[in-house]
């Protein structure tokens, strides 16, 4: 990866659009390098990101650990997690949740560990916590935040998936989609996808465009974790314009409330491009390879014989992150736009020149190879 792909990637993954405040409690300063400001999400009033103190502050120079396995920068990683839970008002069951999810390897610039956080194997909605660990496994910044409180509600997943769609639907077009009419169409890890094998009513004003894609979460509220459904809606009309519509929901599985609601369409005045990519489809952000992120960092010779993931295709006009800025130009025919030219670069000397290879288009704004 050049410099400037690997500059963005840092920059979006710990880009944050909370509220600058510059010290939290006096108590914490031993946590907090006060040199710079600390960002405060406004509703939580927890750190969105933070820049760390060494635990010793007195160390200027730190010996990098030479070929850290995998499993010491994750245990480095969970005492720098421990170390910090109580400015993040982690009580040990919160903790205890803290998964890691993957390790991005930066060269020079060390490490980053995400958590995500789950109980009974659910996920936490929308929960995520990225230390950046330099190659002494030393804690650098945070990023993000997690659930305080982890204690699921008493109610458990009494609504089926099939209703919280139902809702969804109604929700966004205030129509009527039978429930009884969902048909388990097929089911990956944790999701599952739900179609109408039967046309819909003349009547109807809308269809489904593709199976709804589901799976059952946790949704934070103040003070516990409410059974719900994370949804994803894409729908079109059946009049003559065939407008459609692409949201994502979160449903309660207890009383079928409407927990939050995403148009994940943005910018319409840009274009949408369609990209053939190994990614993770809920937070775009691309796997380290096509076997996902299990062979970061690759340390030592495999025993055995793993099959690469399946390459999927994602539309979007931008990338994670609270801006939307779109990365290509709207007439874009290469992988050349805002800040980054993607290629492979395949000559000598490194760096750009007019016989590497570059992504082109395989269809007006689709790059599908």
């Amino acid at each position: 990866m050049n410099r400037t792909l690997l500059a963005l990637s840092i920059s979006l993954i710990f880009a944050s659009a909370s509220l600058q405040a510059n010290t939290l409690a006096s108590d914490n300063n031993a946590l907090i390098d006060n040199r710079h400001p600390v960002q405060i999400d406004e509703q939580t009033k927890l750190p969105t990101f933070l820049w760390a103190m060494p635990e010793n502050a007195q160390a200027t120079e730190r010996s990098p650990v030479k070929k850290p396995t995998h499993s010491a920068i994750e245990q480095a990683a969970q005492q720098h997690l421990k170390r910090y839970a109580p400015l993040y008002q982690l009580d040990t069951l919160a903790r205890a949740s803290a998964k890691p999810r993957h390790i991005d390897h930066l060269g020079d610039n060390g490490y980053i560990v995400s958590f995500e956080q789950k109980i009974n194997g659910i996920e936490v909605f929308s929960q995520q916590m990225n230390l950046l660990l330099d190659n002494a496994l030393q804690l650098t910044a945070i990023s993000g935040h997690l659930a305080p409180q982890v204690t699921p509600a008493s109610a458990l997943f009494n609504l089926h998936a099939e209703n919280a769609i139902a809702i969804a639907f109604h929700d966004l077009h205030q129509e009527n989609l039978s429930a009884s009419q969902l048909k388990l169409h097929h089911q990956k890890g944790n999701y599952q996808w739900y179609a109408l094998p039967t046309a819909l009513p003349p009547s109807a004003t809308h269809r489904l465009s593709k199976p709804v894609r589901i799976k059952k979460v946790w949704y934070p509220l103040a003070k516990q974790l409410e059974p719900a459904y994370y949804i994803e809606l894409s729908t079109q009309s059946t009049a003559t314009d065939n407008a459609s519509a692409n949201y994502a929901y979160v449903i309660s599985a207890t009383n079928g409330a409407l927990l939050s609601r995403n148009n994940m369409t943005h910018n319409k005045s840009n274009v949408a491009f369609t990209y053939r990519v190994w990614a993770d489809g809920d937070t775009l952000i691309p796997y380290d390879s096509p076997f996902d992120n299990a062979l970061t960092p690759f340390l030592t010779p495999l025993k055995q014989t793993i099959t690469p993931l399946d390459s999927n295709l994602l539309t979007l006009t931008c990338g994670p992150i609270s801006t939307c800025d779109p990365w290509l130009p709207n007439q874009a025919t290469r992988t050349f736009g805002n800040n980054v030219k993607a290629y492979a670069d395949m000559h000598k000397p490194d760096g750009y020149n007019q016989n590497e290879i570059i992504g082109k288009v395989s269809a007006p704004a689709t790059f599908d190879y």
